[in-house]
């Protein structure tokens, strides 16, 4: 369950990537520059929020398999330390992602969050893949 989860959510994630790719997006990032039509803007923030939004799901499920994972491997003696530890970890992850949203604040760099933030739910995904 918690590998498929993990899968799922890279692929709900991946359009909100491709769409800064596209010609003619906000970033002019495949050349088109900026396309200067308010509607396709506005379909492009739609399908950010939906794809992020219900992408989710696959996101909670892979936490609760993970979770199940962690009760069920982890000796009793030390799973306290592990969860401390596993839960300052994300912790501090969730503080990395508030100061790339303080650097890059500009409307014009949102892409660069996107595409970090991106980058590493795919490198979790192939960690998870191979563990």
């Amino acid at each position: 369950v918690g590998l498929a989860s993990i899968w799922l959510w890279c692929l709900f994630l991946a359009p909100t990537a491709v769409i800064f790719l596209l010609p003619g997006s906000a970033m002019g990032l495949l050349g088109g520059g900026q396309s200067g039509n308010a509607v396709e803007e506005q379909h492009r923030g739609y399908v950010i929020l939906v794809c992020v939004t219900v992408g989710r799901i696959w996101l909670w499920a892979f936490d609760l398999a993970e979770t199940k994972i962690l009760q069920e491997w982890v000796v009793d003696g030390s799973r306290g330390r592990v969860a401390g530890c596993q839960s300052s970890l994300c912790t501090m992850f969730a503080l990395c992602v508030y100061g790339l949203s303080v650097a890059y604040h500009k409307p014009g760099d949102f892409y660069l969050l996107v595409f970090t933030s991106f980058g590493f739910v795919i490198c979790g995904t192939v960690v998870t893949t191979l563990w």
